[in-house]
């Protein structure tokens, strides 16, 4: 049976409604979408300019000792590697004796602050850098190999979600391959490619002999980061600039 132009158009209705209502929602989620990174993000300003304030009003009393502190194993560290033999990984006993010493100060001052009560006053990105930093220097002290550590987390609108995975050693070749397969799982259940949602890997070095090359990067990469913080604190930084 044919079907006249009248009965196209009389079948035709209902579609374009469905298919207007289908755009109609993709464009409201596409609008919350931006709307939820917005509002996060101007809530993430507003809460690192609370942290800021807050921070500049100890600063002579947190905030320089630790700069002084760091500057201090910093000095250390480039008078130690002068010393070091990278190609042999090995040292002058006295060098490794005094850069143990100088690595095991900076350690009792930081749990020094803690214990009055400093990590009420700082930044969160500053005390999580510092507590690594000083975890990776005690534990690379008498370590024999490198350790590394790999992070798999989920990555929604602009905003890390709670870390799912963490692996170590043999570990990291496979949870690595599992986190590329997970990505492109995640992109192919999400219907619009813009939403935002994927997973990220993030590797480190947690332990490391003093006398390897990839203490030298680990330490250079930390004590860079941390200075940037406590500079931002002290002399305002990227958060005054955006």
């Amino acid at each position: 049976m044919d079907i006249t132009t009248q009965q196209w158009l009389t079948l035709g209705a209902p579609a374009a409604v469905i298919v207007a209502a289908a755009l109609a929602a993709l464009a409201g989620y596409v609008t919350a979408a931006l709307k939820l990174r917005e509002l996060r993000l101007a809530d993430e300003l507003k809460s690192r300019a609370a942290y800021l304030a807050n921070a500049r009003a100890v600063a002579g009393e947190v905030y320089v000792p630790l700069a002084i502190e760091l500057a201090e194993l910093t000095r250390a560290y480039n008078e130690f590697r002068l010393r070091v033999d990278f190609d042999e990984n090995t040292a002058p006993t006295g060098s490794v004796r005094r850069f143990k010493a100088s690595c095991n100060r900076f350690d009792s001052a930081w749990t020094s602050l803690l214990q009055r009560g400093a990590s009420a006053y700082l930044t969160l990105p500053l005390e999580e850098e510092i507590a690594d930093f000083a975890l990776f220097l005690i534990e690379s002290l008498e370590a024999g190999e490198t350790t590394r550590k790999l992070t798999l987390s989920p990555y929604f609108y602009g905003g890390w979600a709670p870390t799912i995975a963490v692996g170590r050693g043999n570990a990291l070749a496979v949870l690595a391959a599992l986190a590329k397969v997970a990505t492109v799982l995640v992109r192919l259940a999400v219907f619009l490619p813009f939403a935002g949602v994927e997973l990220r890997t993030k590797e480190e070095i947690v332990a490391s002999p003093i006398t390897s090359r990839q203490f030298e990067t680990r330490f250079q990469e930390s004590a860079l980061e941390i200075n940037a913080l406590i500079k931002e604190v002290t002399l305002g930084g990227r958060l005054d600039q955006t």
